[in-house]
């Protein structure tokens, strides 16, 4: 029963380690900006006030979609979340672009870049919302060594994008046409690790085994 067991764990824990767990990547800042002539917006939706939001990858599996060979192209078919004031944005089709050492006209230099744009559209009670954009932008070209998508372990922080754009864009329209932009400062960001549900499942079987192995002392 014990050599079952061990046998057990041991297929669990190299299926959770032959596929990667996704990475999650999360922000937040303030408003700083809401032109909104014809009073489309909720009222909570004001200059100062709190956005967060997240999407989420999994390396192994985004395809770039190689549209420049100046930047990593990816299309992912996961959720893509804005909070905003007291309301929440979500979208199943998100377009990620990371850009390494692009060449620069105006102003001459080169950059890293790290955005994030919705794939589709969403709504906002009778609100349409066209654009959920995320730009991080580095004037030095140092956040990147490649257009892969980032990893926890490449340690980029919101510092890294001092020198260029740290900005967050959602824009639309309301009922009939009338047009609304939203821009904020992104002050801070985070690329976490997600277990998957296969994770939890060898911590489970390994405090039962250990369980056990107690009881069996005991006896």
């Amino acid at each position: 029963m014990a050599c079952a067991t061990r046998m057990t764990l041991f297929v669990l824990l190299f299926h959770i380690q032959a596929e990667a767990e996704p990475i999650r990547f999360s922000f937040a800042g303030t408003l700083h900006t809401v032109n909104d002539t014809g009073s489309a917006l909720p009222d909570d939706i004001t200059v100062g006030a709190p956005f967060s939001g997240h999407t989420l990858y999994d390396p192994d599996m985004a395809k770039d979609l190689e549209k420049s060979p100046l930047a990593g192209e990816y299309l992912l078919e996961m959720s893509y979340t804005i909070n905003l004031g007291e309301h929440t944005l979500e979208v199943q089709r998100t377009l990620v672009n990371v850009i390494d050492n692009q060449p620069l006209d105006d102003p001459p230099g080169v950059r890293d870049a790290f955005l994030i744009l919705n794939a589709e559209t969403t709504t906002l009670g009778n609100l349409n919302i066209a654009n959920m954009a995320v730009l991080l932008k580095d004037l030095t070209a140092s956040v990147f060594d490649s257009d892969a998508l980032p990893l926890p372990s490449d340690g980029v922080t919101i510092d890294d994008f001092t020198e260029g754009e740290r900005s967050f864009v959602l824009n639309g329209s309301g009922p009939p046409v009338t047009p609304f932009t939203v821009v904020g400062t992104i002050d801070s960001i985070a690329f976490d690790v997600v277990p998957e549900p296969a994770t939890f499942v060898l911590v489970l079987a390994g405090s039962l085994f250990a369980g056990r192995r107690r009881g069996l002392r005991r006896r």
